[in-house]
């Protein structure tokens, strides 16, 4: 398996695969439209919520943003877009006691059943009752169980503080509101959060920048760039087939259980059950490759490091990451906005509002993002593609090319992709550094641990 032959042939499959996997996002992001995602609006409506909570503080800039989504989801978007949209503007302007919730209200009515979907056939019967009242007592718990039906999330609580204060119930419209501050609150904190980890990457910088150490840093990494493998005949081509069998188990399984409409349940939990499985299934076989492989003296890079040193290493590189995505991004953001590129964040944004707070179902993705996939993804890409392209094209090409098809290979588009770039240049720089892939699962880890974690915050109802 030496032939150099062969590894052409190798490579050629393998961008194959890649391709088809970035068409596949491609397709999907064209059903959507350009306006905000759900999961954004939530987001945006949360920070409106706690800045009307606390005035004069850093959320209390937001509602304009929210009201101008809105707005363009209700122009531009598709239909379903923009129902929700409609649905939205309404519950925001009863919430603040402004007159544009009855045109809303009316605009949505006027959609037709199929574009509004799964929501009831009278639901903007049902939204006009609730928000603009007067409710009478006995229509009360009807209203109640019937707005369940809409799977609101955190707007539920905003429609049942109108319904509750409409229907003259004060202490349960007031508890609703409280809920909705406190989950908003909670938002805020996240926020914050982020900010912080923000500040602490730009110390980080500064730190490394000024201390000696950098040279020794620098040093060893353009050292490891210029390092041919030195593998036993036909490594190279059994890590590709390593990468190959991962694309094209990822690829062609979600594709046939979707054919299978598999699974049944389109519920959160049986989503992240299944893509627990998936992930899980995907880890075994690669992990086989590696045991099979390594008694033939190939390696996919799972060379011992110390526990403090891994955990030490993987979290620096997290803070440093920070500035970097920021320095990027925020430019790259206006000029995506103003060609108006497709944007796309990652599915599993949209799987964690669906969970709301479900414990279960929030541990499963936890357990998906900060342990399967960086097991996985860290032993395909830096272990055994970046190693394959090293050993044959160069340390500076396999950074750049392995680092670019794990960012195709994700299903963000527009920023989303470019962080994930950035991410998995870190993530090379860091292979190439400690010559072992643990302290990158580590950096992996905390990377999708701690994002899961404040989406779930900023989104949760």
């Amino acid at each position: 398996m030496n032939r150099r032959w062969l590894f052409w042939v190798l490579c050629a499959v393998t961008l194959a695969l890649v391709a088809a996997s970035a068409t596949l996002q491609l397709l999907r992001t064209a059903k959507s439209s350009n306006g905000k995602s759900a999961a954004e609006l939530t987001m945006l409506a949360k920070l409106a919520v706690a800045g009307a909570t606390v005035p004069g503080s850093v959320a209390d800039a937001y509602e304009k943003p929210f009201m101008e989504a809105l707005d363009k989801m209700i122009a531009e978007g598709v239909r379903r877009d923009q129902a929700r949209a409609l649905r939205r503007k309404a519950i925001w302007c009863a919430y603040r006691e402004q007159e544009c919730a009855g045109p809303a209200l009316t605009s949505l009515g006027l959609l037709s059943f199929y574009d509004r979907l799964p929501a009831p056939a009278d639901e903007a019967q049902l939204l006009r009752e609730a928000l603009l009242g007067p409710v009478t007592p006995e229509r009360l718990p009807e209203l109640s169980s019937r707005l369940s039906e809409l799977r609101l999330g955190f707007f539920d609580h905003l429609v049942r503080e109108r319904l509750y204060r409409n229907a003259g119930d004060p202490a349960a419209a007031d508890a609703a509101r409280d809920a909705a501050r406190s989950s908003a609150v909670v938002a805020l904190v996240a926020l914050f959060t982020f900010s912080g980890l923000l500040g602490a990457g730009f110390i980080a910088w500064l730190v490394l920048l000024v201390t000696p150490a950098r040279k020794r840093v620098f040093a060893r990494i353009g050292e490891s760039l210029r390092e041919r493998d030195d593998d036993p005949p036909g490594a190279v081509s059994r890590r590709l087939l390593v990468v190959i069998v991962f694309l094209s188990l990822s690829l062609a399984v979600p594709q046939i259980a979707a054919a299978l409409h598999f699974p049944a349940s389109r519920s959160p939990a049986a989503r992240a059950g299944w893509t627990l499985a998936l992930e899980l299934g995907l880890f075994l076989v690669v992990l086989g490759a590696h045991r099979v492989f390594a008694g033939r003296g190939v390696k996919l890079g799972f060379a011992r490091v110390r526990p403090v040193r891994a955990a030490g290493v993987g979290a620096l590189s997290y803070l440093l990451v920070w500035p970097v995505l920021v320095v990027v991004l925020v430019p790259l953001s206006s000029l995506f906005e103003k060609l108006g590129l497709p944007n796309q964040t990652h599915p599993i944004v949209d799987q964690l509002q669906a969970a709301g707070n479900d414990p279960r179902t929030l541990a499963m993705w936890l357990v998906i993002a900060a342990v399967l996939a960086p097991l996985l993804e860290e032993a395909v890409f830096r272990g055994a593609l970046q190693s394959a392209l090293q050993g044959r094209l160069g340390g500076v090409f396999a950074l750049i090319a392995t680092a670019l098809l794990f960012a195709i290979i994700h299903p963000q588009v527009g920023l989303g992709l470019v962080g994930v770039l950035v991410l998995g240049l870190m993530l090379s720089l860091v292979r190439l550094h400690e010559r072992s892939l643990w302290p990158g699962v580590v950096l992996h880890a905390i990377n999708n641990g701690v994002a899961l974690l404040i989406v779930t915050a900023l989104l949760s109802p």
